[in-house]
């Protein structure tokens, strides 16, 4: 299957040490706007099959989401470290009496 210029090609294996087991291999694709899952569902006698898709939007967007805040934590921890300050209270000067 064509996702843009990529070919994506799920499949499924069997795999005689695992007892004859049926183990499914997923297409995978990642852009700036989606992730996006090719699975192969079930292949008929007449040669067909049968694919479900899987669309993740957006979540490369939420690792460089993680990246900023790290980078952000970074540098906020960087530096030469100051004394708070302290408030100080001073007295209001007494009114004068008329």
């Amino acid at each position: 299957m064509r996702f843009g210029d990529q070919v994506l090609e799920p499949s499924r294996a069997t795999y005689a040490g695992l007892g004859g087991q049926a183990l499914t291999h997923v297409a995978i694709t990642t852009t700036p706007w989606a992730d996006v899952y090719l699975v192969l569902a079930q292949t008929n006698p007449d040669g067909s099959a049968s694919f479900r898709v899987f669309v993740n939007p957006l979540v490369t967007w939420i690792w460089a989401g993680g990246a900023i805040i790290i980078l952000g934590v970074v540098l906020g921890n960087a530096g030469e470290r100051r004394p708070a300050l302290a408030p100080v209270l001073v007295p209001s000067p007494q009114a004068v009496p008329s």
